[in-house]
């Protein structure tokens, strides 16, 4: 995407992130498709696969980062989508960070995170 900044036109790179999500209803496939599409996020795959408490849902994504880091990003995207949900998922995330020499930027998410991030973020439904 191209956006304007003063008189420049500056090309916004994008980064590969891959999250996955787990354990999920069915139903919360489909609410965590749906919040990504409103974010503005298009998803380039995604792929359910059983998991002993319900599905694991990973999705592999092209996002722009702009001013953010790849953690306050991870970080906001986490709490949209443990909102979207209504509950706590474990989340782990990979950026490729476009760095040649680096493995890419990997986090997880845990439950005290969920207790940290959500009351920080402050998010509403809509």
């Amino acid at each position: 995407m191209i956006r304007e900044a003063g008189d420049k036109l500056i090309h916004m790179k994008k980064h590969p992130l891959q999250l996955s999500l787990a354990p999920l209803a069915p139903r919360e496939i489909d609410a965590v498709l749906r919040e990504l599409a409103r974010l503005r996020h298009p998803v380039l795959r995604a792929l359910r696969q059983p998991h002993p408490q319900g599905c694991l849902l990973t999705v592999d994504l092209e996002i722009e980062l702009s001013d953010e880091t790849p953690r306050w990003f991870a970080e906001r995207l986490a709490a949209h989508l443990w909102l979207a949900i209504g509950r706590f998922v474990r989340i782990n995330c990979w950026f490729d960070d476009g760095n040649a020499t680096a493995d890419g930027v990997w986090l997880h998410f845990e439950e005290t995170d969920y207790r940290t991030l959500m009351p920080a973020f402050r998010l509403s439904r809509r």
